[in-house]
Order: structure tokens, then C-alpha cells, then sequence
């Protein structure tokens, strides 16, 4: 039985034609506008706005690693290993690349990620709730690894 966060991913589905791109590109584009403050860690982009977003290459792509990890947890969900191996994964490649996040920004994400998804479709309270204990089940590994790692957490 699909989760409700497997569910409400129909709208949102990742690939390689125009609408499934800019399921990708429109995330980005409502964290630029909606949060401009999370900005300084795209950089060489920080001065882009949310139409900017949507017509660059990078966030194209950018934007379908966002959508795949966040299918790739939601069908995870209740493989709770697997679950938080790949929650680390996501961790390493932001620290290979010098992308410190604040750490409340693991927790942060969803608010944001739930605030575009209601761009997509009615996102009701058990979806809201569901998505938002993912979020935190998330959040509690990326900063147990950091902390394993020696990294703020």
C-alpha cells in the first residue's frame, strides 16, 4: 500500500520532458522568491530570481535530484535502514562540496517542500503530518551524521 507521501508524489513525478522538469525547477523557483535568505548556498546563483531559476540549466538538474530524493525517501519510508543510509548519502555530497547547511535546515526543508507540493495539488493534514514525520525521521539521521563525522550538528 502506497504511503501518503508516495501518494501525493503523483503530481511531482521526476523525468526528462518539459513538465517534469519544471516540477523541478518550480520548487527551486518558490525557494528563491519565497526564501531568498537560503540563497547564499547556491553560490554563483545567489542573485537569481524565481523566473531566472526556471529557465537555468543547473537547476533543471538540480531540481530533478531534489524531486528523485524525495521519491527515493518517500518509498523508503518504511525500510528504515535503507531509509537512513540513504539520508546519509544525502548528507556526504553536500559536505564534498563545501555546502555547510545550518543544521536546522534538515528540518526546515520539509515546511518548504510541503509549501510547494500545495502548488501541485491539496495537500490535506494526514499528508501535511505524514511528510512532515518523514521530514523529522530525516532531519534525526542527517544530524546524527554529521555529529558522527564531527560536523556541526
Amino acid at each position: 500500500m502506497a504511503t501518503a507521501c508516495v501518494k501525493s508524489l503523483e503530481s511531482v513525478q521526476c523525468g526528462t520532458c518539459e513538465k517534469t522538469i519544471a516540477n523541478g525547477t518550480e520548487f527551486y523557483a518558490l525557494l528563491f522568491d519565497k526564501h531568498p535568505d537560503l540563497r547564499h548556498y547556491f553560490k554563483g546563483n545567489e542573485n537569481l530570481t524565481g523566473a531566472d531559476v526556471k529557465k537555468s540549466d543547473h537547476f533543471k538538474k538540480q531540481g530533478q535530484r531534489l524531486l528523485l530524493a524525495c521519491h527515493v525517501l518517500a518509498h523508503l519510508e518504511n525500510d528504515p535502514a535503507s531509509f537512513k543510509a540513504y539520508a546519509r548519502e544525502i548528507v556526504d555530497p553536500h559536505l564534498r562540496m563545501s555546502v555547510h547547511l545550518e543544521p536546522k535546515l534538515w528540518s526546515e526543508f520539509w515546511p518548504i517542500w510541503l509549501d510547494y507540493l500545495s502548488t501541485k495539488e491539496s495537500v490535506d493534514d494526514a499528508t501535511k503530518n505524514a511528510w512532515l514525520a518523514l521530514g523529522k525521521k530525516f532531519s534525526d539521521e542527517c544530524l546524527d551524521h554529521l555529529k558522527n563525522l564531527g560536523q556541526p550538528h
